[in-house]
């Protein structure tokens, strides 16, 4: 009787009230391939039930009871694919307030250390044009190892020693480079169906967690098709 019931919810588009009525199948008759199989697919395909881990189980308890059933081969690779989907959804787990602020700090910190390291290399060049002769400059070589203490066993190369210009001529300074114009890449995403919060972070090069972050407002669980997604600005 309940399982009948499912198949009259599923076709009327019900699919909430589907998986419910087949759940109750499998507690009056455990051993139901019939019922896994249904589940599976729902759970599986059905944007409004969708759980990829229920779906695994429903496929493997079938595949468990019915290994010759005339999907089986189709079955295995449905296994397979929501197994993809739980890996990917592992980027979109919810990160405390603690551990997010350290994951920024660490980005923040990268971006510094590339600066850093860009007006190192400026100041040397500057150094080099206006050095006339003099005497070379000891700067410390920016990246990892260099911290105090000397801990790498590294020490900084001196600066080269410019060669002085002839009397009554000047070296014309190097020509500063065209800045670039950056690429634009759109601010919202509009989520079609089959679409992960982790997929569409890649898509956009963008982490899951920093597009979670920017739209609190979006269960990813539940996720609809249609639903604005705000892309957060590159760092």
């Amino acid at each position: 009787m309940w399982y009948l019931r499912g198949e009259s919810l599923q076709n009327s588009m019900d699919y909430q009230g589907a998986v419910e009525a087949f759940l109750k199948a499998l507690e009056t008759n455990p051993h139901s391939s019939a019922a896994h199989k249904k589940l599976g697919i729902l759970y599986d395909r059905e944007e409004e039930v969708r759980d990829y881990a229920a779906a695994i189980y429903h496929y493997q308890r079938l595949l468990a009871l019915k290994p010759e059933d005339q999907h089986a081969n189709i079955i295995r690779d449905a296994i397979q694919n929501c197994k993809q989907e739980l890996a990917g959804e592992a980027g979109q787990i919810p990160v405390d307030e603690v551990t997010a602020k350290i994951l920024e700090e660490r980005d923040a910190l990268g971006q510094e250390v590339v600066n850093l390291r860009g007006e190192n290399q400026k100041l040397r060049e500057a150094l080099m044009r206006a050095g006339g002769g003099q005497g070379a400059v000891n700067l410390p070589e920016l990246g990892s190892g260099s911290g105090g203490g000397g801990s790498s066993g590294r020490t900084a190369d001196a600066a080269p020693r410019p060669t002085p210009d002839p009397p009554g001529e000047t070296r014309p300074a190097a020509p500063e480079p065209e800045p670039r114009p950056a690429a634009g890449r759109p601010t919202t995403h509009v989520v079609q169906k089959g679409e992960t919060l982790y997929g569409i972070g890649r898509r956009y090069g963008v982490s899951a967690t920093r597009l979670q972050q920017a739209n609190p407002h979006v269960n990813t669980r539940t996720m609809k098709v249609g639903t604005v997604l705000r892309i957060p600005p590159e760092r």
